[in-house]
């Protein structure tokens, strides 16, 4: 603890810094070793004909160990619930190429939004110097590594209705 201007003890403790690539740099290897320890698990799990389904932002670098990992025709699918950042503010993450990297290890990406796919594939044309286009059907897909990545929208929402008859 610290002493405050009259000379008492406080509890209050003047932060490191404010700097949020600091923070960024400090959380970057336990925020690896989470999604490593995951997909370890999964692969452990695996069997031979399993779909994987990734969920959420924690979870960005999952399907890049999966890939190493697996090395095989199994689909990868990653799905991001919250809204992705436009690439104004994707880019001033300091480690913004590793986490696009290991989504596009996937090989099905969705998002609920088109506004929120779209600012992905942004940053992924920005970013990585990744095309994209649409499919048949009204989907997208970017092309990364000689890959082409499927990348859907699919709202979520409940039927009023069905709740109501339980």
């Amino acid at each position: 603890s610290d002493r405050s201007s009259d000379g008492a003890e406080s509890d209050w403790h003047v932060p490191r810094s404010w700097s949020p690539v600091e923070g960024q740099e400090a959380c970057w290897p336990d925020y690896c070793e989470v999604n490593r320890a995951l997909a370890m698990k999964v692969v452990e799990l695996f069997q031979e004909g399993d779909i994987i389904w990734i969920h959420h932002y924690h979870l960005m670098l999952v399907p890049s160990y999966l890939k190493r990992r697996l090395r095989s025709s199994t689909p990868i699918g990653f799905f991001m619930h919250q809204p992705f950042p436009s690439s104004e503010i994707f880019r001033t993450l300091s480690n913004r190429e590793e986490l696009l990297r290991g989504i596009l290890c996937a090989d099905h990406i969705g998002f609920h939004l088109f506004e929120w796919a779209k600012n992905f594939l942004a940053c992924c044309r920005r970013l990585l110097a990744c095309s994209f286009e649409g499919r048949r059907g009204g989907g997208l897909s970017v092309t990364y590594n000689g890959r082409q990545i499927s990348i859907t929208c699919a709202h979520m929402g409940v039927e009023p209705s069905l709740v109501e008859q339980q």
